[in-house]
């Protein structure tokens, strides 16, 4: 032992016998007549602990006593390793008889909410399964049969919506098909949940969020399989520690399939109906997460490039999983699961961009930008004023994202906040930053998979922006968890958009961390105003784009002919800006947002003053609340032959100023491009200006009516029959009309 040991241990000791003094005098003055009064001791005691703790520097004497520099920081070391002793203590009957090669670290110990050993642990696995109702999504690494009641829990849990990933090794999985097939089968149907077969650590790691607060279970076994150890924790170590095991238990192991496609071999384990496999083993015996001990080893080999065996998730995935086959991972990124797909996902991509394509640059004029003409360059990246000149706002967004800071763009609706995050979006992609992940809004299906996200980011290599809009409504807000997981992760950022007044105003619902991760870690810029200077600059680059002059001051185009823009104003500014460039039509510029929708209105009355009229309505309901148009569902309103002609016309007279249905970007080819949101929302708001409050009533009753009746197989096929059973939307809503109708 060196000499600087001796010292070492020396002033340990020295802390150890004299804690007590230190720990009165941190944060305290004090005299010899107050330490003997306050602690336990003789005044010559007092006295041989004050000098031992002044010559060693850890006290002060400038005639009353306080801690120094030093031994307020020896003191608060002391109490964290005092802390983290206490926590391994409380698990001593498990740890004192356990091997140190056991792969559990103290990470997981240390700071823990809950520590039970012997016969105190009762059921661990059953007290979580009664608190999945506060968490939307978790992570579970199973190494034995769990018990009837946290399957039963789990099961009504993942049938309510929410996601999840299972790993268990291939005995465990196969006694679960004998015992609990109904639990096993929901694994495989519900849409946010995946099951991996492979190794397992000896104990059990629930990771979850309850209550927005990122959590740790361990569940550790004897001998007889028996739950002997339960830590609980929600220490950021141990949670880290957590995932990061998790994560890598998930990628060594091999996808499952009920039907026996793990890595393309069909074990015969699983063969036979649910029924017989039912009957083939008890249920674990009561007081025991298993009765039975299960070895943990898996025959199967993941392939070689991990994708599942069934062909149905290999065709839905096939086309992401070309993507840029040849590029550099870290930049773009590994193949985008179809669960993220299916609930609005892309990653930007030349194979994503060549698919999508661009619309006409005065159609995007009119009905938005999309991420394909953003990147070629349609919109035109904002500036607002500063003290000194004038800055890009895509500039100083980017470069804000660069240094790791999570940012929200807000300002009302219409403002352009999605157009000023896909513009930083392309920009990262472009520069080679890393992958980019985007969720527009509106989209039908709602973010839950929160899990298969949070995966997804933890495997990907190389610096990942995530976008998401109108991120604080219901359908999106999901994301919130994943920004609060990875906060301090560096190379996961996040860029939201949100209307001011929600950002302003909305909580998150029933997640107090959460919200205030939201409110104090994510930063807020604001949407500039359109001031003269910015009209002017819109007004060239639309000439540029387009390839038309507009002969034409540009505070003629504005309504109010002067000062800034506000949401409507700059709708308006746009529209204007498109008719002016296209006299051909016919169409005169309106001087008002009302006047553009009461020409629209008189469209529609001109093709059938009722028909004609609910499906500007229908169509308007459906973009105002987000739902997306998709044309086949107008022909809802038809009950007779001669309606299918009447809705054909209403929709063609809805086109170039509601729907854009030449220009849709390939995607679904039903769903067209329309007007902003907010235009259909003034639409719905100027009927009851229009017309009497009772037949404008009966007006949204006949289009809700009409929507909901798809629901019904008679109502599905007469829409069908108009497109030769080849309408996507009905078939999507004939394969789940329960969440149609919700």
């Amino acid at each position: 032992m060196t000499r600087a040991d001796d010292h070492i241990i020396e002033q340990l000791e020295l802390v150890s016998d004299r804690f007590d003094f230190l720990d009165a005098l941190d944060g305290a003055r004090l005299d010899k007549r107050d330490l003997t009064e306050s602690l336990p001791h003789s005044r010559s005691t007092v006295d041989r602990a004050i000098r031992d703790l002044t010559a060693a520097g850890l006290v002060l004497d400038d005639g009353d006593y306080i801690t120094s520099l030093k031994g307020r920081q020896f003191v608060s070391l002391f109490r964290t390793a005092r802390d983290a002793v206490a926590d391994v203590l409380e698990l001593d009957s498990f740890v004192a008889g356990t091997t140190a090669d056991y792969p559990l670290p103290v990470e997981a110990v240390v700071g823990a909410d809950e520590l039970m050993t012997g016969p105190r642990v009762s059921h661990p696995l059953d007290a979580l399964g009664n608190r999945l109702t506060a968490t939307n999504n978790g992570a579970f690494v199973l190494p034995y049969l769990p018990s009837q009641t946290f399957v039963d829990r789990c099961t009504s849990w993942l049938v309510d919506g929410h996601s999840c990933r299972f790993v268990a090794p291939e005995s465990v999985i196969t006694a679960t098909w004998r015992t609990y097939p109904a639990f096993l089968e929901t694994v495989q149907t519900v849409p946010d949940c995946e099951l991996r077969v492979g190794e397992v650590p000896p104990f059990a790691i629930a990771q979850t969020t309850l209550d927005g607060v990122p959590h740790m279970t361990v569940v550790a076994y004897d001998d007889d399989a028996r739950a002997s150890c339960v830590i609980e924790n929600t220490a950021e170590r141990a949670v880290a520690w957590a995932r990061s095991r998790v994560q890598s238990v998930w990628e060594a192991a091999s996808p499952f399939d009920l039907n026996g496609a793990v890595s393309g071999d069909a074990p015969e384990s699983y063969a036979g109906t649910a029924s017989e496999a039912g009957s083939a083993s008890p249920a674990p015996e009561p007081g025991f997460e298993s009765a039975t001990r299960l070895d943990g080893d898996s025959d199967s080999d993941s392939d070689s490039d991990g994708v599942p065996a069934e062909s149905t998730r290999a065709e839905s995935e096939s086309e992401n999983a070309t993507d840029d086959a040849d590029a550099d991972s870290s930049v773009r990124g590994p193949p985008l699961p179809t669960t993220l797909q299916s609930q609005g996902f892309v990653r930007l991509s030349p194979t994503y961009f060549d698919r999508v394509g661009v619309s006409p640059p005065l159609a995007c004029w009119r009905a938005g930008f999309d991420l394909g003409e953003v990147r070629v360059g349609y919109a035109l990246d904002r500036e607002r004023a500063t003290e000194d000149a004038r800055e890009n706002v895509t500039d100083d967004l980017f470069s804000r994202l660069r240094t790791g800071n999570d940012l929200v763009v807000t300002g009302p609706p219409g403002a352009g906040k999605s157009t000023v995050c896909m513009s930083v979006a392309c920009r990262w992609h472009e520069r080679e930053q890393g992958p980019v992940l985007y969720r527009q809004s509106g989209r039908r299906d709602p973010f839950t998979a929160t899990a298969h996200l949070g995966s997804y980011l933890a495997e990907t290599s190389g610096r990942v922006l995530v976008v998401v809009e109108d991120a604080t409504r219901n359908e999106a807000n999901g994301i919130f968890e994943l920004v609060r997981e990875f906060g301090d992760d560096g190379r996961v950022t996040f860029l939201l958009d949100s209307r001011e007044n929600e950002w302003r105003d909305g909580t998150l619902r029933g997640a107090a961390r959460l919200e205030s991760h939201r409110t104090q870690s994510i930063d807020v810029v604001s949407v500039p105003p359109v001031d003269a200077r910015e009209r002017t600059r819109l007004v060239d680059h639309f000439e540029a784009t387009v390839g038309t002059r507009v002969d034409i001051d540009p505070d003629e185009l504005s309504p109010s002919g002067g000062g800034d823009l506000d949401p409507d104003e700059m709708y308006l500014f746009f529209r204007r800006l498109a008719r002016h460039a296209e006299p051909a039509t016919g169409e005169t510029a309106p001087t008002s947002l009302l006047d553009d929708i009461d020409s629209v209105y008189a469209d529609l009355e001109r093709v059938d003053d009722r028909l004609g009229v609910d499906v500007g309505v229908l169509v308007n309901l459906l973009n105002a609340s987000g739902v997306g148009v998709s044309t086949p569902l107008a022909y809802a309103l038809t009950e007779s032959r001669p309606d299918e002609s009447v809705v054909e016309d209403a929709l063609d007279a809805l086109e170039r100023s509601v729907l854009y249905s030449a220009f849709d970007d390939g995607t679904d080819g039903e769903r067209v491009r329309t007007v902003h949101e907010t235009w259909s929302a003034r639409f719905l708001q100027r009927l009851l200006d229009l017309e009497s409050e009772r037949r404008a009533r009966r007006r949204f009753e006949r289009c809700f009516d009409a929507l909901c009746s798809l629901v019904d197989d008679d109502a599905r096929q007469a829409v069908q029959s108009v497109f030769g059973g080849t309408a996507d939307i009905v078939r999507t809503i004939e394969n789940d009309p329960a969440a149609w109708g919700e």
